[in-house]
């Protein structure tokens, strides 16, 4: 299995830092310590989901898993790629042009929120 832990522990670190949550609020929440948060955001443990859900959870964030295939056409891995980062921060803009790219139906949605473009 190939998980991007750097990638993971940055997004949990922004969304942290956004929120003003400090390490020991978000291990509260997660039943573990501020010392194990550090290391999953510094990519420095290997986590369980569990683990990963829980903390997620304490920054009002859903960790989702995606299962691709291997021989997936690398086109459609950086295209799910971008959308991911762009999930990851937020970026309803960025969201926009990607549906708009594949022409996707419908509004792009962050959050369970319609973005309609004007």
């Amino acid at each position: 299995m190939v998980m991007d832990l750097e990638r993971l522990g940055h997004a949990f670190r922004t969304r942290r830092l956004a929120l003003g949550k400090t390490l020991a609020e978000v291990g509260g929440h997660a039943d573990c310590t501020r010392q194990n948060v550090y290391k999953v955001e510094k990519a420095l443990s290997n986590p369980t989901v569990n683990t990963l859900e829980r903390i997620a959870d304490g920054l009002d964030m859903e960790l989702q898993l995606l299962v691709l295939p291997r021989a997936i056409d690398p086109r459609l891995s950086s295209l799910v790629e971008r959308v991911l980062q762009a999930v990851a921060e937020g970026d309803e803009e960025r969201l926009g042009e990607l549906a708009r790219a594949v022409m996707l139906p419908g509004p792009a949605t962050v959050g369970g929120e319609a973005k309609v473009s004007s």
